[in-house]
């Protein structure tokens, strides 16, 4: 088996047909779908069982554990010598088995795909300086945080015990790719594209989590752990920073998910009580989240609410759309 195709799904009725339809005809005895099920309510178990019975898939019905535990258990259940995780509402191009078949006899830990990798030639760079894409920290807008456009050595990730962190909500893409990038040895990355993502404005990123404050804490703990020993000092300060900037602003978008005004207020004051994020510093402002976390500075946060409230008229009145990645 060459390669295992690995799909969460919580509730995703929407979007299953769509997803799987440039996947089927390649399924055969060196391409394995693996469906992890987490424990939809909607009719995804329906649609799932009814593409079962004319196609050889593998189909895992589990109880609501998140996607990393999902992901995870793809993993486990899977065959291939390569391994892709996709997202349900997203999409593989047209022709991504053409793309990717090429390198599947590579011997590699992980081949990076992106169309906008020719902006830097990461082949060429010093393996510490990639920490910098998963994290954001650089002036080309290029991120390989996700686990998306990569692909994966099975046998690397299972040998260096390589998994998601369930206990975390928001930013377990990042670890899981920071790990991968600390323990391996032979990587690529490939100026292609075979990843279609989709933004969508009625993502569940878009809803409130009461769980997020707790998680992204846990998630700072983890990540200057293993961040430790990797790079120089004066690096991971700069690390540290841009990540708190980072978890600070989704986590003000998240308390104005909670949609009233008194909701969003006690939300905001919560977080700034946590000298984490109080710590963050911001020099100039070169986006909109930098205007929102300077504002939060000055605790103005009646004018950031006004700021997001405009932005999300603008959001809902804005097309969904597919963008290659």
């Amino acid at each position: 088996m060459l390669l295992s195709i690995i799909i969460p799904i919580y509730n995703g009725e929407k979007f299953i047909k769509d997803c799987l339809l440039r996947i089927l005809p390649y399924i055969s005895d060196k391409c394995e779908l693996i469906i992890v099920n987490d424990g939809s309510t909607d009719a995804t178990t329906n649609i799932l069982q009814q593409l079962k019975k004319n196609n050889n898939i593998s189909i895992y019905n589990n109880s609501n554990m998140g996607v990393s535990y999902s992901r995870n258990f793809g993993i486990k259940k899977s065959h291939g010598k390569w391994i892709i995780f996709l997202d349900v509402d997203d999409l593989l191009s047209d022709n991504w088995y053409d793309i990717i078949r090429k390198y599947l006899n590579f011997e590699a830990d992980v081949l990076f795909f992106s169309s906008n990798s020719n902006i830097v030639d990461l082949n060429n760079i010093e393996k510490d300086k990639i920490y910098d894409y998963i994290l954001g920290v650089n002036k080309n807008n290029y991120f390989l945080s996700t686990p998306w456009s990569k692909i994966y050595s099975r046998k690397f990730l299972v040998d260096n015990k390589i998994f998601f962190d369930s206990n975390i909500v928001n930013g377990e893409d990042m670890l899981f790719n920071i790990s991968v990038i600390k323990k391996c040895q032979n990587y690529k990355f490939f100026n292609e594209s075979f990843y279609m993502y989709k933004i969508n404005s009625s993502s569940v990123t878009h809803k409130y989590n009461s769980n997020l404050l707790l998680s992204d804490q846990n998630f700072h703990k983890v990540l200057y752990n293993v961040l430790d020993g990797s790079i120089s000092n004066n690096s991971l300060v700069i690390k540290k920073n841009y990540c708190i900037k980072n978890a600070l602003f989704l986590l003000i978008n998240n308390s104005f998910y909670l949609k009233k005004y008194d909701l969003f207020i006690k939300s905001v004051k919560e977080i700034n009580l946590y000298p984490l994020y109080n710590s963050v510093s911001i020099n100039n402002i070169f986006n909109f989240r930098d205007l929102v976390i300077l504002l939060y500075k000055k605790k103005l946060f009646f004018m950031i609410y006004i700021l997001l409230k405009i932005r999300s008229l603008k959001k809902s009145k804005a097309m969904d759309t597919y963008i290659k990645v």
